[in-house]
């Protein structure tokens, strides 16, 4: 017969006295919500912009067990390239690259691998930049797409 282990719930932070506390949740949702909040936009606004449907996502920010990640570097996966792409050419650029962050994100929350990208990109003739939450990352998509139509 198996042994059974009882699954251990997280410690709780005490408190200035002692106290256990709950964990308190961020009142800033995770970069991985915020891209999910974009997508869900661009679910919607295809309707009306139908270059939307090619927007995508590199899934580099996606944790995975060791024998995965190395799997996916073999495959191509490559450290720094941003989390969202459009393939859409406007106003002399040949794209448009986004890199997702916290809507209380700083530029020093870009690693120095997606810095290098997002430099690497404009001197190919791309629009790239970082953006602090879903809403930001919209208007950016709206002004480019609308940028020479």
């Amino acid at each position: 017969m198996p042994v059974r282990t009882l699954r251990r719930k997280r410690p709780q932070l005490p408190d200035l006295f002692g106290n256990r506390q709950p964990r308190k949740t961020s009142a800033c949702p995770l970069e991985e919500a915020e891209q999910i909040a974009l997508f869900q936009w661009r679910d919607v606004a295809v309707k009306t912009l139908p270059e939307l449907r090619w927007l995508h996502s590199s899934l580099n920010g996606v944790p995975l067990s060791p024998g995965l990640a190395a799997k996916m570097r073999r495959m191509g996966m490559t450290k720094g390239v941003v989390d969202v792409f459009l393939p859409v050419v406007r106003n002399g650029y040949a794209g448009l690259y986004i890199e997702m962050k916290r809507r209380n994100g700083v530029p020093s929350d870009l690693s120095d691998d997606q810095s290098e990208f997002i430099d690497f990109a404009r001197t190919q003739g791309y629009r790239a930049d970082w953006c602090k939450g879903w809403e930001r990352a919209r208007d950016l998509i709206l002004n480019y797409l609308e940028a020479m139509k």
